[in-house]
């Protein structure tokens, strides 16, 4: 044998560990190719979405369809239940209910849920719960029109309601994560500017406008009942709220949609922190479609009890 050859022996092992490392490379593509371009599992911890759903539910999510290219082309499916990255609490996933599409019109009149565009998709809660808070109280059973925009459709900051705009500031942080906006209020009482005046007694915060705590500056409910409050507070003055959406000291006057835009719903109304309260959602942060339930836990019973066992590969719809 001359001296530069390789032993049998060591040959042999040497193929077999270019083997291994290939099969085991494949094997990790190919896990690699279903969790991103197929299918992948998310633990859901709310109850928000019951009975379909409950907190502890391992469910899986189909990714095909919110995936490019085919998310391109293709709108989510109206009344699919989704999976989502939620872009107000970072690093978070969200579950709720598409009830909205591009160019669809919708309302929530006392209670009910109403698509002007497809009235099909029109949905009430049971008429016990109808009555829990007055419709002008929260956006759970009042929420006046909205229509969603299409990909490419101009927005007008500067001739919006206090809600559309900061729907609109909300679309506007969704399809531009890299970039930095901040919004600037102004207080005008009876149509004068009162640039230094001071909130107080008002439950959720006190202090100028220029102090507002980060997670009230894009809540538009916020905004809205800081209104209401200042008109009792102030002996029934006329009170108004100015808002520009600044970005590097600039104004933002126009803004032109980028993407495709979902109104999401959770299926239990009450306890839902939806659409309705942070406005429509860019479909690019979906993860998925909800399928099935894979198993449930419970997290409030002893470990030997917390499983679930009505729930295990549960079809979900």
């Amino acid at each position: 044998m001359p001296d530069n050859a390789i032993p049998r022996r060591l040959l042999d092992a040497r193929i077999l560990i270019y083997r291994f490392a290939r099969d085991i490379g494949l094997f990790v593509v190919l896990v690699l190719l279903i969790k991103y371009a197929a299918c992948d599992t998310a633990l859901i911890q709310t109850d928000q979405m019951g009975p379909a759903l409950a907190a502890g539910d391992r469910v899986v999510l189909f990714r095909t369809p919110f995936i490019p290219p085919y998310s391109w082309i293709v709108n989510p499916r109206a009344g699919g239940i989704v999976v989502f990255a939620d872009p107000h609490r970072r690093g978070r996933l969200n579950c709720l209910r598409v009830a909205g599409l591009p160019g669809d019109s919708l309302a929530v009149q006392n209670g009910q849920f109403v698509n002007l565009t497809r009235p099909r998709a029109s949905f009430s809660v049971s008429a016990a719960d109808s009555d829990v808070l007055p419709p002008d109280y929260t956006p759970r059973d009042f929420t006046a029109p909205l229509r969603l925009p299409q990909r490419g459709e101009n927005l007008s900051l500067d001739d919006m309601s206090i809600r559309d705009f900061f729907f609109a500031v909300s679309i506007i942080r969704q399809e531009n994560p890299k970039k930095t906006f901040a919004v600037q209020p102004q207080l005008f009482i009876d149509d004068q500017p009162a640039p230094g005046f001071r909130v107080t007694e008002f439950a959720l915060f006190a202090g100028t406008l220029d102090t507002v705590p980060e997670k009230y500056r894009y809540d538009f409910f916020f905004s809205d009942r800081l209104r209401a409050f200042l008109e009792y507070s102030q002996g029934g003055k006329s009170i108004s709220f100015l808002f520009s959406l600044m970005e590097n000291g600039e104004p933002v006057h126009q803004y032109r949609v980028k993407g495709t835009l979902v109104f999401l719903l959770a299926d239990d109304w009450y306890k839902g922190y939806d659409s309705r309260y942070f406005g429509p959602i860019s479909a690019r942060l979906i993860k998925g479609g909800v399928t099935a339930v894979l198993w449930s836990f419970a997290h409030d019973r002893p470990w030997f009890k917390a499983l679930r066992w009505d729930r295990i590969v549960k079809i979900v719809r």
